[in-house]
């Protein structure tokens, strides 16, 4: 398994990159449906929620961690940005993860480990951005125990992120929010009553970032599909930028936060 020392730029000496360009769009060229998988236009959001943070460091300098990855997407993202990334979830990602950053030429910019968010196997501020999606509302403090999925839990797992995260550092996330009792009925019925969630509101979702410095809590999507980038998904996205900043935050389904350590 090689580590962040192992990839080039991360180690004891490397040659700096410049930052990336301040004023660079950080969804144009990139391919979104690797990267965010599922309700690519509502979900593609998070990358802009997100990019004032990012555009801070130097990719050549910055440390870089994903948790939950399974496929990938968001360390796709960073490394095609020029970051090195340490890709990881729990078990390790898939081996579509690595067969994605290959694909798309940026394998040499990603290492990948098996992780468990609660109990992180990394120092104190060893990292400058972690980063995940659709990650938090899963979480189990015992693997195969759903009653351990709790929200006190959820945000221990939130503190060990904080944890690895450097002064001036981010945690970055983009969650399900539970949104309206329409939303929960769709969801069970896609699932077949099977979801394996737990759907936090957004106080809640905030709750858990405590001990931070700064918090944001972005929240949009009202009529999205789950599909991937089609035409039916693209229309609700446009919908959903026009309604959202007119609907309750409790009604929309997608929180994305910018924790600042």
């Amino acid at each position: 398994m090689r580590g962040l020392s192992d990839l080039p730029g991360l180690g004891a000496a490397h040659v700096a990159a410049p930052p990336v360009a301040p004023g660079r769009d950080p969804l144009r060229g990139m391919p979104l449906r690797d990267i965010i998988e599922w309700d690519v236009p509502n979900w593609s959001r998070a990358l802009e929620v997100w990019w004032p943070a990012v555009r801070a460091f130097d990719p050549a300098r910055a440390r870089v961690l994903t948790v939950g990855e399974r496929n990938g997407g968001l360390s796709l993202w960073f490394a095609l940005l020029g970051f090195r990334v340490l890709c990881t979830d729990y078990g390790g990602p898939t081996a579509a993860a690595r067969a994605l950053h290959a694909r798309h030429g940026v394998g040499h910019r990603v290492a990948y480990a098996d992780a468990d968010v609660f109990a992180l196997a990394h120092a104190d501020r060893t990292f400058d951005v972690v980063a995940c999606k659709s990650v938090i509302g899963g979480l189990k403090r015992t693997h195969l125990d759903a009653t351990t999925r709790t929200v006190a839990n959820q945000a221990a797992a939130v503190a060990e992120l904080r944890r690895v995260v450097a002064p001036g550092g981010y945690v970055l996330a983009a969650e399900n929010l539970r949104a309206t009792r329409v939303h929960g009925v769709l969801r069970t019925l896609a699932h077949r009553g099977r979801i394996g969630w737990r759907h936090p509101t957004p106080a809640e979702l905030e709750s858990m970032f405590t001990g931070f410095d700064e918090v944001r809590l972005h929240c949009h999507g009202l009529i999205g599909t789950r599909g991937r980038d089609t035409r039916a998904t693209r229309l609700a996205a446009r919908l959903d930028r026009l309604l959202s900043p007119y609907v309750p935050r409790s009604w929309r389904y997608i929180g994305v936060v910018v924790a600042r350590v």
